[in-house]
């Protein structure tokens, strides 16, 4: 009778046991499964940003393109222009009025060059700025799955930890019970 009682009081413990663990994984379980909807969110927050970003360059590239053909029209305008009027002056005194409107042109010219260059310098800047924000992205993401893989890491050891001590622990009851017995049968 008393080995029945023994028996099954280690049962009791043993499915205790097994139960914990059960619950244990479980949970640990469960953080992996919260870790990696994080993760996925993150993922899909730094897909949608990138998208973002991309679209703003394809637009600022469409912006400027308009600017420069807009320029180059101006521009193309203006030698018409010039010439339009260098045709109707052909006397000597038109060539005084020619270099003034030749003055003028360079003038113009060299106002039309410095705002195709500053436009084209703002540009660039915008589109290294936007490459800035999406290497910033990455590395951010890169930090949160790597602080991810360190949480994993650290729950399957503590796990393991936890596992030992519920083995060690199941141990040293078993060992009780047997001292206890024994201590009941001394007369």
């Amino acid at each position: 009778m008393k080995r029945l009682e023994r028996d099954y009081t280690k049962s009791r413990k043993r499915a205790d046991q097994l139960q914990k663990e059960k619950d244990h994984s479980r949970s640990e379980m469960q953080k992996a499964v919260s870790m990696k909807n994080k993760l996925e969110t993150l993922c899909r927050e730094l897909q949608k940003e990138n998208k973002r970003i991309k679209d703003e360059s394809k637009k600022l590239a469409q912006n400027e393109q308009l600017k420069r053909e807009e320029l180059s029209n101006k521009f193309e305008n203006t030698i018409m222009e010039i010439k339009t009027r260098m045709g109707e002056e052909n006397d000597d005194g038109s060539r005084k009025v020619n270099a003034g409107v030749d003055e003028l042109f360079k003038a113009k010219f060299k106002s039309l060059v410095d705002q195709y260059e500053m436009r084209e310098l703002h540009c660039y800047s915008l589109i290294r700025t936007k490459e800035l924000e999406v290497q910033w992205n990455l590395a951010r993401y890169e930090q949160q799955r790597k602080q991810a893989e360190q949480e994993a890491h650290r729950a399957k050891a503590l796990h393991a930890q936890v596992s030992t001590f519920s083995q060690t622990e199941a141990e040293l009851r078993s060992q009780l019970n047997i001292y206890v017995e024994k201590f009941k049968q001394i007369p």
